[in-house]
């Protein structure tokens, strides 16, 4: 048991440096989300096992992002309406690529469906609410809230209050009410 989630760890982490050779932006936001989920996973009551889960699938959350052509993953500017859907089949490509590793194969629910909105209107497969895997509505609520709170090269970061007040709004709509109440919980005094 200890070598396969050795062995685990070591893929895990090799697909994760070659996110960062690919975007340190990228790789440095999956590492932020990673620790985010942890966080919000334990305030949700989640157990080691999901928690191991989730803390890996939130690491390769954007692998796929390996496969998307340079003139979108690092244009400096807004993606242009015709560029947006190249940037999100990341979320198909990443889970194409783990999909023949028999260790990850319990990560690919949050690698495909880390973009799914409870309301339905997410991506790939429109899933809503319960249909969302738990594992995955975890993922993106930590996913947005570091977009929000994190500088790129078309907006600054939003303050925490600004971006808490916002993910509040959101709540069921883009996300799962009770994982919005976690945010809300371990966010309070920030």
């Amino acid at each position: 048991m200890i070598d396969q989630q050795h062995s685990r760890e070591r893929l895990v982490q090799t697909l994760f440096r070659a996110l960062d050779l690919r975007d340190r932006e990228s790789a440095a936001h999956s590492e932020r989300v990673a620790m985010f989920s942890l966080n919000l996973g334990r305030a949700c009551g989640l157990q080691e096992d999901d928690l191991d889960k989730l803390r890996a699938g939130a690491l390769l959350h954007d692998i796929g992002k390996i496969g998307t052509p340079d003139s979108i993953l690092l244009k400096p500017e807004k993606l242009t309406p015709e560029e947006w859907p190249v940037m999100r089949n990341h979320s198909r490509l990443g889970a194409e690529l783990i999909q023949f590793v028999p260790e990850l194969q319990d990560i690919i629910p949050v690698v495909l469906h880390h973009h799914e909105r409870w309301d339905g209107n997410g991506y790939p497969q429109n899933l809503a609410g319960d249909d969302i895997p738990l594992l995955a509505r975890v993922c993106s609520v930590a996913e947005v809230f570091d977009a929000l709170l994190s500088d790129c090269v078309y907006k600054s970061g939003w303050t925490n209050s600004k971006a808490l007040e916002w993910m509040e709004q959101s709540s069921g709509k883009m996300f799962d009410p009770s994982i919005i109440t976690a945010l809300l919980k371990i966010t309070a005094g920030l």
